[in-house]
């Protein structure tokens, strides 16, 4: 059981964890942009079957850390943001599979962004 003393420590250690693997998230999402060909619909690339692995385990912490602010508005909406923008990208992460358009490719670097800044928000304004 969670002990509500030790809730921020849970706190910031999902959302290190959460920064961590959006920066992995990015280098292989980079990666497949420059260095692989993506046919449309095809999941061959072990490459790309990583980085969508690593976009559900982000789904799942975003979605923790969202449970786990439910209690303080700031902190609900930061991670409310988060788990939306990690949905978006991977919604367009999907779509840019089937349709091969810059365009989704740029909705993922945003919602990257974003979501790292929040992050960043969310651990600078956690009490220790």
């Amino acid at each position: 059981m969670i002990k509500f003393s030790n809730i921020n420590l849970y706190r910031r250690y999902i959302s290190y964890g959460i920064a961590l693997a959006l920066l992995v998230q990015f280098i292989f999402g980079i990666y497949i942009n420059l260095y692989v060909n993506i046919a449309s619909g095809k999941l061959n690339n072990p490459v790309l079957i990583v980085h969508i692995l690593i976009g559900f385990i982000l789904l799942v912490l975003t979605f923790i850390l969202l449970i786990l602010s439910y209690h303080e508005r700031l902190y609900l909406v930061l991670s409310l943001v988060s788990f939306i923008l990690i949905a978006v990208a991977g919604l367009s992460g999907f779509f840019f599979i089937i349709v091969n358009s810059s365009l989704y490719s740029f909705i993922m670097g945003v919602s990257f962004a974003i979501v790292f800044f929040c992050q960043y928000l969310y651990i600078s304004m956690l009490k220790d």
